[in-house]
């Protein structure tokens, strides 16, 4: 079994060690060259590395690292720890095991564990150092077969990592990502010698999803396909092929390592793929599978109407007069064709159609789609509803109440995105002295955002392997004789068909008591107030215990893209996945344990359920997807302080607000926080429901989450 291992990880670390060196070689020669004698073997050493192939490098490689550890050895013999420390800084024994184990050889578990209380005191609990030192006393006990001791040390240092919590932000401390899945590799192992395969497996997915956070799928990282091979390894003995062909394919993804260029070059300027470029100045991609979801979704729900444009502002406040702040709202909107030019795409036939705004063009678009309005009525419901469909991104400058007014069709972004694009219009707009376009035509088409699909890395599953797979699907459920939703008004058909808005916003005091409420009962923010709303539409319509609730979730993918961010995680474009979830409704603490349950289960099996996806959506049965788009769709946006500033210079931030607009008789609720405030928001159709109903049905969501809080 250490054979095995040993294979798998170690004997591949050691590649990725060189690849890590060889990155910064050029600066190290030139460092060498300015502080060590022309002699010195160090500085022979680094500048013979450009004349030797690979094979070559890694005896010297070993050599080298030898050398600087032995000096080190002797410059802190003081400290047995840190001495220690960078004997062992690779964490395996290179070639012979010789004395590498030495701090831990011959001790008892006690002893070994009092010998790591002390690393923890010198050093601090998430450093590499402290983790080297615990990952080589886990191998160790590894290497001396007592599996049991292992798996002890291994589960007490993953519940130090469990508590850096599945939100912590990995990509400003790759290392320790390195190390984190490391240590829930190691504790995979010991289950699975231990006899337990189940445990094994969720320890190895543990891993290999920590690592998907940081590298690129296509990229070789020893430790992603170690985890992978072993959780493949695992499913394919307990007969989970479903999820075994998806990892043997991502491990096939990976590229084979060569040795790596020396200098690094800026990004490429090619055209992102699959846009392709079809005439002198246009290019086109088709939708990918969640945008044409969306597409479709938004055409026939209801039929011959379009439902679920995007409409978001922001209000102002600034000392610029309102003729002053159209001009920098039109100078500001040309330039972000340039970061965003999705946001000058249209759709035409199941694609993507971008024109490259030579000669008169840019100011052609500008025209049609920047849009200032010196009278408005009050309501900002009002003049949206003054609007058709715009298959083109458009923005209003409401100039007697200093807001910009934006609207699109949500193929074009979601709710992350469009506060993104709202962040880069506000720092454009609070330039001082930008009055000209600052970019040329057609230096803006490398940054058309790819598919979702291939910014978030997910496999493509031919339409054969979905056919043979369709037995893994989640089973269709019925819909239920009565399921969760609000009455509508009998008089519908009557009414004109309307926006309509309603916010709840909570204090400061209130959301923190919210926040801290979840989090007493374990249980994340998104399905605490779905929970909150799910009982307020129960008790709003009187319906039975245990009503059936059928809705998508919503989950953001930004998390998963790689590469550029403006072509992924920043990108203004379409970047979340829609899961079909049925859930009985009961008393407060059933239900949020069971959504929780809904929400876990996703996260935790994204890798799995997003390649399908865009396949269950479509086997859904239709009476169900009827009743989820005629229900109410949640959607929590998170936490937006990071991308919103309350201040950009002259100009300040008074408003912030984006919602989904249904054309049918759902409701759309999106929940977000900003500045230390929750706030809710609910978009529904006027010729189905009275405001009065809706302003009620809020303020028991309101009081539901407030009562369950304390």
């Amino acid at each position: 079994m250490l054979s095995l291992y040993t294979d798998q990880v170690w004997g591949t670390l050691i590649t990725d060690k060189i690849q890590t060196f060889l990155e910064f070689w050029a600066d190290l020669v030139v460092l060498a060259a300015q502080s060590l004698p022309q002699n010195d073997p160090r500085r022979l050493m680094l500048e013979s590395l450009g004349r030797l192939d690979l094979d070559q490098i890694r005896p010297l490689y070993l050599a080298f690292d030898a050398y600087c550890r032995s000096l080190w050895m002797e410059r802190l013999s003081g400290s047995i720890i840190k001495a220690y420390i960078s004997y062992n800084q690779a964490r395996f024994p290179r070639t012979d095991e010789g004395r590498f184990y030495s701090l831990y050889e011959g001790m008892t578990l006690g002893s070994l564990q009092n010998t790591l209380a002390q690393v923890d005191v010198e050093l601090e609990p998430y450093s590499h150092e402290n983790m080297l030192l615990w990952h080589t006393a886990i191998e160790y006990l590894w290497s001396r077969r007592r599996d049991t001791e292992m798996s002890y040390i291994c589960a007490h240092l993953s519940k130090r990592i469990n508590q850096l919590g599945t939100d912590f932000d990995y990509t400003q401390n790759r290392q320790l990502n390195q190390d984190a899945a490391t240590t829930f590799l190691l504790l995979g192992l010991s289950h699975e010698v231990l006899g337990y395969p189940y445990s094994a497996r969720l320890e190895f997915k543990h891993a290999a999803q920590l690592r998907d956070k940081v590298v690129s799928s296509d990229t070789w990282d020893p430790t992603r396909k170690a985890a992978l091979d072993k959780w493949a390894e695992i499913d394919r003995r307990i007969g989970e092929t479903h999820t075994a062909t998806i990892n043997r394919g991502l491990i096939n993804k990976m590229i084979t390592f060569t040795a790596p260029t020396i200098r690094r070059f800026p990004y490429s300027t090619e055209i992102p793929k699959p846009w392709g470029r079809v005439s002198e100045k246009q290019y086109t991609r088709p939708l990918d599978g969640m945008e044409a979801v969306m597409r479709q979704i938004s055409i026939s729900h209801p039929p011959g109407r379009r439902t679920y444009d995007v409409a978001a502002a922001v209000k102002v406040r600034t000392r610029l007069t309102e003729e002053e702040l159209t001009k920098k709202g039109r100078i500001a909107w040309q330039n972000l064709r340039y970061k965003h030019p999705l946001m000058a795409s249209s759709i035409v036939d199941g694609h993507w159609i971008y024109n490259v705004p030579y000669g008169k063009e840019l100011e052609a678009w500008t025209e049609k789609t920047f849009l200032s309005m010196n009278s408005t009525p009050k309501r900002t419901e009002d003049v949206l509803n003054s609007l058709g469909p715009a298959e083109l991104p458009t923005l209003l400058h409401l100039k007697d109440r200093n807001e910009f007014l934006l609207k699109l069709t949500h193929c074009h972004a979601d709710g992350q995105g469009i506060t993104m694009w709202y962040n880069d219009f506000l720092h454009e707009l609070s330039r001082p002295t930008i009055d000209t376009i600052q970019w040329k035509p057609g230096e803006e088409v490398k940054n058309l955002p790819p598919e979702t699909w291939d910014a978030a890395e997910i496999p493509r599953l031919p339409q054969s392997w979905v056919e043979d797979h369709r037995g893994f699907f989640p089973k269709k459920q019925p819909k239920a004789p009565k399921t969760l939703c609000l009455e509508t008004n009998p008089t519908e058909a009557h009414r004109a068909s309307t926006y309509e808005f309603e916010r709840y916003r909570f204090s400061v005091k209130d959301s923190e008591t919210i926040i801290a409420g979840a989090r007493k009962r374990g249980i994340t923010l998104a399905p605490f107030a779905h929970t909150a709303i799910a009982l307020a539409a129960k008790e709003q319509t009187n319906l039975p215990d245990g009503v059936q609730h059928n809705t998508f979730l919503v989950s953001s993918l930004r998390g998963q893209c790689k590469g550029r961010p403006e072509l992924g995680s920043h990108a203004v474009a379409l970047r979340f996945g829609l899961w079909p979830i049925q859930v009985g409704i009961h008393d407060f603490s059933k239900t949020s344990k069971e959504l929780m349950e809904c929400y876990s289960s996703y996260k935790s099996n994204m890798t799995s359920y997003i390649p399908i996806m865009t396949n269950v959506l479509a086997d859904m049965d239709p009476d169900v997807v009827n009743d989820v788009m005629s229900t109410f769709i949640f959607s929590s946006v998170g936490d937006l302080s990071p991308y919103m500033r309350a201040s950009y210079g002259e100009i300040e931030l008074e408003d912030y607000w984006a919602i989904n607009l249904p054309a049918n008789n759902s409701i759309f609720i999106a929940m977000e926080s900003r500045l230390g405030q929750l706030e809710l928001r609910v978009c529904y159709n006027g010729a189905f429901y009275e405001s009065s109903r809706i302003r009620s049905f809020l303020d028991s969501t309101g009081r539901i989450l407030l009562e369950a809080a304390t």
